[in-house]
């Protein structure tokens, strides 16, 4: 329903929201802390991942990719689509995705093949879970996209305990000078 207020129809091709040079500078000067926080956490995803047709996607607050690292093979096919470094991937733009629905919904989301809106997506499996800051607000949010067929299933369990890792590095970085008493149900 959200997609279709916006005025989008399964058959046309994503609007063309792609920032130039200049402002995907300025976009990642502006997340400067999530992205420096967020790197060590997306090489240790795509470690797990790598040589499955698929990337990690670092995207800000508003479904705007950050930084993408993922295998060569998946590259050209995800390019026709600009899944990279300055596409805006929120739902009034995409259609329906995990990084919008992760956006419109501030939770975690999957969507595979046929699910996304727009046809040309088709082709893409998506997991993505929002990554809050210290004082809870959605910051950004961390993905893994690839080949429908070569589909993740442990794919969104990755990528909320990745954002959970990154919220955690977050809380100790900003509150370097305090204790940190961490618990756990299991004494473990």
């Amino acid at each position: 329903q959200r997609v279709a207020a916006a005025g989008l129809s399964p058959r046309q091709q994503a609007a063309d929201a792609v920032f130039d040079a200049a402002a995907l500078r300025a976009a990642r000067a502006d997340n400067e802390s999530l992205i420096a926080l967020a790197l060590p956490e997306i090489e240790n995803l795509y470690h797990q991942i790598s040589g499955s047709n698929s990337a990690v996607l670092l995207c800000d607050a508003h479904g705007t990719i950050l930084e993408r690292h993922g295998d060569p093979h998946f590259h050209a096919r995800s390019q026709r689509v600009a899944l990279a470094p300055g596409a805006c991937w929120g739902e009034p733009v995409r259609g329906t995705k995990a990084i919008g629905l992760g956006v419109a919904q501030g939770g975690p989301a999957s969507v595979h093949g046929t699910e996304h809106e727009l046809q040309c997506n088709t082709f893409l499996t998506c997991a993505a879970a929002p990554i809050h800051d210290t004082a809870g607000t959605v910051s950004g949010l961390l993905d893994v996209s690839g080949d429908q067929s070569a589909r993740q299933i442990h794919a969104l369990g990755l990528v909320r305990m990745g954002a959970r890792m990154i919220e955690n590095r977050w809380l100790t970085a900003e509150f370097a000078d305090s204790f940190h008493l961490h618990l756990h149900a299991r004494p473990e």
